[in-house]
């Protein structure tokens, strides 16, 4: 699997085809993944958070890596895909259909899955949260 370009239907490994798996399934491991994520960076102590960050991104590259290729970011996605799309399309892919069913037809995985994952943690985490945290801002005034 080349750096940068997602294809969850099949996985790539030393040349050989290892797993296929649905774009349902797909999104929903990314979501799942986005979800610890953000509830890791949402819910750490100030003084351990890049422990926590780390640990949960860790733990979702690790779990679903070798599945989505794990990006829980659609920047993250967006980015390679674009400089994918200029290295390799003038060399491999002159039909277009082709061109759009490697580059674009499963990408929106890597935009639906990561900002449903942040609003399903955001509900958790409201749900889960037994008070309001305010925010208590003081302004100095000379």
């Amino acid at each position: 699997m080349s750096y940068g370009v997602h294809n969850p239907q099949m996985i790539v490994v030393n040349g050989t085809s290892q797993q296929v798996i649905t774009s349902a399934k797909a999104m929903g491991l990314e979501l799942v993944a986005t979800s610890v994520l953000l509830l890791a960076v949402l819910t750490a102590p100030h003084h351990a958070a890049p422990l926590h960050i780390g640990m949960a991104v860790t733990t979702g590259i690790l779990t679903i890596g070798g599945q989505t290729g794990g990006s829980m970011n659609p920047a993250r996605s967006f980015g390679p895909l674009l400089i994918s799309i200029n290295a390799l399309s003038l060399e491999k892919y002159s039909n277009e259909t082709l061109y759009f069913d490697v580059f674009w037809k499963r990408h929106w995985i890597y935009w639906a899955g990561p900002l449903l994952g942040a609003i399903v943690a955001s509900i958790v985490l409201r749900l889960l949260s037994p008070t309001e945290k305010k925010l208590h801002i003081r302004i100095k005034v000379q």
